[in-house]
């Protein structure tokens, strides 16, 4: 079963800045997001909270920050950051 993907406009704004700035990192960042249709939990990526289900998986020096919903078969990016104290920050306004 496939996934839809959705991306918030936040991990939107990460990612145009990453391909001004990286954009070999992006074209990994959007390779590993590209892999969440099929497998949302992909070897690497770890729960970091419970309600909602979220994820992080770590594509070199940046976390993509992600929730799982499995009965409507959707994956929420809500975040493309590099990994700093701020990272985890604001997962509860992510995704509300």
């Amino acid at each position: 079963m496939a996934y839809g993907l959705e991306i918030k406009r936040t991990a939107q704004r990460s990612l145009v800045r990453r391909a001004r700035t990286a954009p070999r990192d992006l074209e990994r960042i959007e390779a590993a997001i590209d892999q969440f249709a099929l497998d949302p939990r992909p070897p690497g990526a770890a729960k970091i909270r419970a309600r909602p289900p979220v994820w992080r998986l770590r594509v070199g020096s940046y976390r993509v920050i992600y929730a799982v919903f499995d009965a409507e078969q959707l994956v929420v990016i809500g975040k493309v950051e590099r990994r700093t104290e701020r990272t985890y920050s604001d997962i509860e306004e992510l995704f509300r």
